[in-house]
């Protein structure tokens, strides 16, 4: 059995963070900056919390793969045991994180497949009390990121307007839409079942 790992990581590609140009930076700036004083920061602490995740992921990118890197099996494909992992990250039971999602290292689960070993443990560093500041606003991100669409319209705008002034992208997806995207990215094990157990003839499910 085999399981995958990642740590946060950065929201843009390595370009970014080591060459972006001043209107790249201040679409990301604004970007976070909207999603955290909709979540209820003050302006001063949004602008703050944003110059911490970005220095995190300055430092994640610089240690990351090139992009292209990315297409090449035998580099994203690395595998580690509990132990190995367990190493990187002194301070986290690593065990009973696993143990949370219904996975036991003890169990016949030691291999963990990780994509990009130098951002892991670059991110790795993170995980210290000198950084607890940025470890909790890099959670708060990610869950707004994932989940603030769903509490608040407001987020989903603010997405789309990163979107046109970062990549020159407009549009915007219907309310219908948006719910269809939510929908496969949080559901998508239980959809892939379901599918698997109308459509699968015996012979695949046994396989």
């Amino acid at each position: 059995k085999m399981i995958a790992f990642s740590a946060f990581s950065p929201i843009l590609d390595k370009t970014f963070y080591l060459s972006g140009t001043d209107a790249q930076k201040a679409a990301y700036v604004d970007f976070y900056t909207r999603m955290l004083t909709l979540a209820g920061e003050s302006d001063e602490r949004a602008l703050a919390d944003t110059a911490l995740a970005y220095e995190a992921e300055k430092v994640i990118a610089a240690a990351s793969y090139d992009m292209q890197e990315y297409g090449d099996v035998d580099k994203i494909n690395n595998i580690y045991t509990f132990d190995a992992l367990q190493a990187l990250f002194p301070n986290a039971d690593l065990k009973k994180v696993a143990g949370s999602y219904g996975v036991d290292g003890a169990d016949g689960v030691d291999r963990i497949l990780v994509v990009d070993p130098g951002a892991l443990e670059a991110a790795a560093k993170f995980f210290d009390d000198a950084y607890l500041d940025t470890l909790k606003v890099e959670a708060k991100l990610g869950l707004l990121m994932t989940l603030g669409a769903t509490l608040d319209p407001a987020f989903t705008e603010v997405s789309f307007d990163f979107t046109k002034a970062y990549y020159g992208i407009e549009g915007r997806q219907s309310p219908e839409q948006i719910a269809a995207l939510y929908v496969q990215s949080l559901f998508d094990d239980y959809l892939g079942r379901a599918y698997a157990e109308a459509y699968f003839t015996p012979e695949a499910k046994a396989d």
